[in-house]
Formats: structure tokens, C-alpha cells, sequence
């Protein structure tokens, strides 16, 4: 699955994200997302934080991951650069 720079640029802007939001954010196929998923709620049950409604927020990902914001923006100003060159 390619990864779409301007997506997850549009997801770290937001802060937040849904399970369903995984898939295109990293990549994974729905075995990992699951991991993901149980591993940061795990987490955040042991730091005595409760998800609102199925929502995580998207720096846990990010460092689940080990992607960076700067990662995401680079990628994002080169996208932007070879859809303006494209015009």
C-alpha cells in the first residue's frame, strides 16, 4: 500500500485518529493495526488515560511507528513540490 504524504500530513495536523485511519497512515495490513491498536491502548491504560470513543491520538502512533513530524513534513513539502511542477 503506498502511503500518502498529504494524508498523513492532514493526520498530524488533526491530532487524532481512528483505527480505520492506521491502514493508510503506516501502511500495515489489519494483523499489525490490531497490535497497534491493543499495544497503544495498553499503554494508555497503564498511564490511567481512556480513549474518547475509539480515538487515539496521533503522536502515539507516530512513535509506535517511528515517525517523526519532521519525517512527515518532509515528505509532505516534497509531494507539494512534485504536484506544483506537475501544473
Amino acid at each position: 500500500m503506498k502511503i500518502d504524504p498529504k494524508f498523513r500530513y492532514e493526520m498530524k495536523t488533526r491530532g487524532w485518529m481512528r483505527k480505520s485511519d492506521i491502514r493508510p497512515f503506516t501502511g500495515c495490513k489489519q494483523r499489525e493495526i490490531d497490535t497497534i491498536w491493543k499495544s497503544i491502548q495498553s499503554d494508555m491504560k497503564r498511564e490511567g488515560i481512556e480513549s474518547m470513543d475509539g480515538i487515539l491520538l496521533t503522536k502515539r502512533v507516530m512513535k509506535f511507528i517511528g515517525l517523526t513530524e519532521k519525517d512527515i513534513d518532509k515528505a509532505y513539502e516534497k509531494s507539494y513540490l512534485i504536484d506544483k511542477s506537475n501544473r
